[in-house]
C-alpha cells in the first residue's frame, strides 16, 4: 500500500523507542508535579518499551500505551491510555469517607481496575490551534475503536497543588514517611511505584488534624491543570471520593459510553481525497488501525462517505474506501 505525500500537518501516531531524545527534552519543559514527565531516561525508555510491546501484543493482555503528537518531524507532545490501572503495579489513592460524620481520608488500593487517560503534556509553544484538543481525543478515539481492550470504566488523575515544586498536602503527610521534597518523591514513585505500600501510613487521617493549608488544597488543581478538567467534565467525566496520594489532586470518572466523543464519534468511509475539499467541517478524525494516527481536519460528509485533503489521508495512513473515526469540532 502506497500514500501520496504532501505537506506535514500535526498527526497523533504511537510513541517508538527513537522518540526517547525527544520525550526527555520535553521533561526539561515540564513543572513539578507533572508525573508522566517526572522520569530518567532509563525509566522513560522502559514505558516506551512497554508501549510498544502493549502494540505488538495488542487486545492480548493488559498495556500501557503511549502516544507522541508529530508536528514537521518534531515531537511536540504525549498522552497515553493504561488499559487496566493497577493490572501490573498495585493503584493506591486516598478516599474521601465519613467515620461518624467526621471526614477522613483512607489509604485505598483500587481494585477495579479502570482504564486510565493520561500522561498528557504539550510543548507550551503549540499549546493553541487545538492541539490540545488533538491530543486529549485521540486516546478517546482509541477506546473507541477498540472497546474490547479496555475497561467499561474510565478514570483520569489531575495534577494537585504545588508551587515550585512545594506541594502543602505532600508537607502534611508524605514527607512524614519519605523525608524528600515533593518533586523528589513525585520522581521517584515513577521510577520505583512499590514504594506507596512501603511507606505510607495505613490508618485513616482526619482532615482536621491536617494543617489548613493542606485541607484547602484537597481536590484542587494546578492552575495549569484547569484546561484538562474543564475538557473532562464537559467529555462526561465527574469527580469521585478519590484522591492523589502525593498532592491531593482529584480522581475523575466515567463510564466509557458515556463519554460524549465516544457518544457522539461517527463511522465513516474515506470516499474521496483531495487537495480541496468543499463544504468543509473540523474535526478530528481517526483510522481504525492498530497502527493508531489521528489529525484535525477539515473534511466534507455525505452519509457515510468522507471527502478528505490529501495531506489528512496521508498523515492518517488510509486511502479510499478505509474506514475511518469522525468527531466534529
Amino acid at each position: 500500500m502506497s500514500f501520496v505525500k504532501t505537506a506535514l500537518s500535526p498527526v497523533i501516531r504511537p510513541a517508538r523507542i527513537e522518540d526517547l531524545p525527544s520525550l526527555l527534552a520535553l521533561e526539561e519543559e515540564a513543572e513539578p508535579g507533572v508525573t508522566s514527565l517526572s522520569f530518567r531516561s532509563e525509566t522513560l525508555e522502559r514505558r516506551l518499551i512497554d508501549s510498544k510491546k502493549a502494540f505488538s501484543t495488542f487486545g492480548n493482555q493488559a498495556g500501557h500505551y503511549l502516544f507522541c503528537l508529530e508536528v514537521e518531524k518534531e515531537v511536540v507532545g504525549m498522552c497515553g491510555i493504561v488499559s487496566q490501572l493497577g493490572e501490573k503495579d498495585p493503584f493506591f489513592a486516598y478516599e474521601l469517607q465519613e467515620e461518624e460524620g467526621i471526614p477522613l481520608l483512607a489509604f485505598t488500593r483500587i481494585e477495579t481496575r479502570p482504564t486510565e487517560v493520561g500522561s498528557l503534556f504539550l510543548q507550551e509553544t503549540y499549546r493553541r490551534k487545538n492541539l490540545g484538543k488533538l491530543l486529549s481525543f485521540s486516546r478517546f478515539l482509541f477506546l473507541d475503536s477498540f472497546p474490547a481492550c479496555f475497561s467499561n470504566q474510565v478514570m483520569a488523575q489531575l495534577r494537585g497543588v504545588n508551587q515550585n515544586g512545594v506541594s502543602p498536602f505532600w508537607d502534611a503527610i508524605g514527607a512524614q514517611f519519605i523525608p524528600l521534597s515533593f518533586s523528589e518523591a513525585d520522581a521517584l514513585r515513577a521510577k520505583s511505584p512499590e514504594i506507596i505500600e512501603e511507606r505510607f501510613p495505613k490508618h485513616p487521617i482526619y482532615l482536621s488534624e491536617l494543617p489548613k493549608e493542606a485541607q484547602e488544597v484537597l481536590g484542587h488543581v494546578h492552575p495549569s491543570t484547569l484546561p484538562a478538567l474543564h475538557m473532562l467534565e464537559k467529555q462526561g467525566f465527574q469527580r469521585s471520593s478519590y484522591f492523589d496520594l502525593f498532592d491531593g489532586g482529584p480522581h475523575l470518572y466515567s463510564r466509557r459510553e458515556q463519554i460524549d466523543l465516544i457518544k457522539k464519534t461517527q463511522k465513516g468511509v474515506v470516499k474521496e481525497i483531495s487537495e480541496k475539499v468543499e463544504n468543509r467541517e473540523e474535526g478530528v478524525i481517526s483510522n481504525t488501525k492498530k497502527e493508531f494516527r489521528a489529525v484535525l481536519t477539515s473534511f466534507s460528509q455525505e452519509g457515510e462517505e468522507i471527502q478528505l485533503p490529501s495531506e489528512a489521508a496521508y498523515r492518517l495512513q488510509v486511502q479510499v474506501g478505509d474506514p475511518i473515526k469522525v468527531y466534529r469540532l
